[in-house]
């Protein structure tokens, strides 16, 4: 697989994972992006947070936060 078709796949996972943030989270996919862009984490991360892998308190505080100011 060349350098091409991997970044392709990469960006491809990463739009995918968005969809399934907005889902989860009743957030357009435009906002996944735009709170991701406000925080230190992945949008990985912010999958997990939102399917219960991963438990973190400053992210807890900062989509809390995100939500409140919509």
């Amino acid at each position: 697989m060349t350098n091409l078709e991997l970044l392709n796949q990469w960006f491809d996972d990463l739009d995918k994972t968005r969809k399934k943030c907005a889902k989860l989270s009743g957030l357009t996919i435009k906002q996944v992006k735009d709170f991701m862009q406000l925080t230190p984490y992945s949008t990985y991360d912010f999958y997990e947070y939102l399917t219960g892998e991963k438990e973190d308190e400053f992210l807890t505080k900062l989509y809390e936060e995100y939500r409140r100011r919509l």
